[in-house]
């Protein structure tokens, strides 16, 4: 509805009320809102994940992928992920349930994504799509699931960007990849958010925010989104 205090829409266009049993009205953009609903609804409507396999998140300290890794492991999988700092990589293992993560800017090679889920790939939460991606792919087994939840490492989209060719591996390994639009979703909401909900209050989740305070701090918030400077999710408090 733009950045404004107030605005007229039709109710169909309101996608659902916060309860503030759950917790902060802020919570309602994180966790309980786009941010931990789609993490759920990916992973477990397309990655369907089971007990012993590997699940591999890129942008795995993210406001989304950190709730992927979380939920993965509670699910029962072997969660290793891809992040952009050595600090979040330590985050990644000692808040979100990763066995292992990689600094994706020390390099991407076969050894060292190898030496990171030597078992290979079961289910491949992909963040960012371009030159990460592509590194991922061989790594996948037979039967493999990719989720396409967003496609941050590519820049523009107009002219197509050129890469690796995985048609040849999608037929050969009987791969799935399926993109996810949570919007698709929105009768399901109530359900999921009380599932988060549930394991919030258990302690069996727990969320990151990076918040700053003032709508003049909206454009450097964004560019420190893009750059991957954000802590959790980033939210303007006006």
């Amino acid at each position: 509805f733009g950045w404004q205090d107030y605005c007229i829409t039709a109710r169909a266009q309101l996608l659902t009320k916060f309860d503030l049993s759950h917790g902060a009205v802020c919570l309602a953009v994180g966790i309980f809102g786009i941010t931990g609903i789609t993490a759920y609804m990916a992973l477990t409507d397309i990655g369907r994940p089971q007990p012993g396999e590997t699940l591999m998140v890129s942008t795995a300290a993210g406001a989304v992928g950190s709730i992927v890794g979380q939920i993965g492991k509670r699910l029962g999988c072997d969660v290793v992920g891809l992040t952009g700092s050595d600090d979040k990589v330590a985050r990644c293992t000692a808040e979100f349930g990763y066995r292992a993560a990689w600094n994706y800017r020390k390099g991407l090679s076969r050894e060292a994504l190898h030496a990171l889920c030597p078992r290979g790939i079961d289910i491949y939460f992909d963040n960012t799509s371009g030159e990460i991606s592509d590194a991922i792919w061989p790594l996948l087994k037979p039967r493999a699931r990719i989720v396409q939840c967003g496609t941050a490492a590519i820049a523009a989209w107009d002219p197509p960007p050129q890469g690796p060719r995985h048609d040849r591996e999608i037929l050969t390994k009987r791969l799935s990849q399926q993109g996810f639009i949570i919007f698709d979703h929105v009768a399901r909401f109530p359900a999921v958010i009380a599932q988060l909900a549930s394991w919030v209050k258990q302690g069996a989740l727990v969320y990151g925010e990076d918040i700053v305070d003032g709508i003049d701090q909206a454009p450097a918030a964004l560019a420190q989104l893009y750059r991957g400077e954000n802590r959790g999710k980033k939210i303007i408090k006006l």
